[in-house]
């Protein structure tokens, strides 16, 4: 097997990622951070140029109406994130894989601190999320039970 590199976005106003290198010998170190600066266009493409991911799992945005009408409010710079990542993966032949907000309710903070990757801080959260992303791709995609085995201990 060749190595891969996985990187999982949770994409808005804090841009969550993390990333990890799958081997022969299983998953390396997940390294994950938060892009938080206000307009982080660039700084996303240029990780982007540096890490050169062969796969990147992206949450989705969906806009509803009954968001608006809960009072929730609605991060457009959402899709502009996406789209940048979206080109990269185009221009670079690099598999770009959107994931629905819900998918990533499959692991809970119980299920990531069990399986030794919480990320503490309140800052984390998008980091967290992004994770959360990055674990639904393994065990439902790749399927790969890894990560899951690591929360029955």
């Amino acid at each position: 097997m060749n190595e891969m590199l996985l990187m999982a976005l949770d994409p808005g106003g804090s841009t969550g990622w993390c990333f990890a290198t799958r081997s022969d010998t299983g998953w390396s170190d997940i390294i994950y951070g938060t892009l938080d600066t206000a307009e982080h266009h660039d700084a996303l493409w240029d990780m982007l140029d540096k890490i050169r991911p062969d796969v990147i799992v992206c949450e989705n945005f969906n806009y509803r109406r009954n968001d608006i009408d809960k009072g929730v409010s609605v991060e457009l710079v959402s899709r502009e994130y996406i789209g940048i990542v979206k080109l990269w993966c185009r221009k670079n032949r690099v598999s770009f894989v959107l994931q629905q907000p819900p998918d990533m309710a499959l692991w809970s903070d119980d299920m990531l601190r069990r399986a030794g990757l919480w990320i503490p801080g309140k800052g984390n959260r998008h980091a967290r999320d992004a994770m959360r992303h990055f674990l639904f791709f393994v065990t439902t995609t790749m399927v790969d039970l890894t990560f899951v085995r690591k929360t029955r201990r």
